[in-house]
């Protein structure tokens, strides 16, 4: 989902409905990775698994414990 063409940005909820939509899944299904905090809260506020990518080791480490895969 690119803002511009679909006139939303984040952390506005409607994109990231759109963006599970779009590839027909529930928010529930998404794993939304992202470097602003921001838009990494308004994720979870929709119900997506979220991580916030500050730390590339660290987001290793909760990719691995989100999915189980090392």
């Amino acid at each position: 989902v690119i803002s511009s063409e679909v006139g939303l940005m984040k952390p506005d909820p409607k994109i990231y409905y759109l963006a599970a939509d779009s590839v027909a899944v529930s928010p529930a299904e998404v794993l939304f990775i992202d470097d602003f905090i921001e838009n990494v809260e308004g994720a979870r506020q929709v119900g997506m698994q979220a991580i916030h990518f500050n730390d590339p080791d660290l987001a290793r480490k909760q990719l691995v414990d989100l999915t189980g895969v090392a």
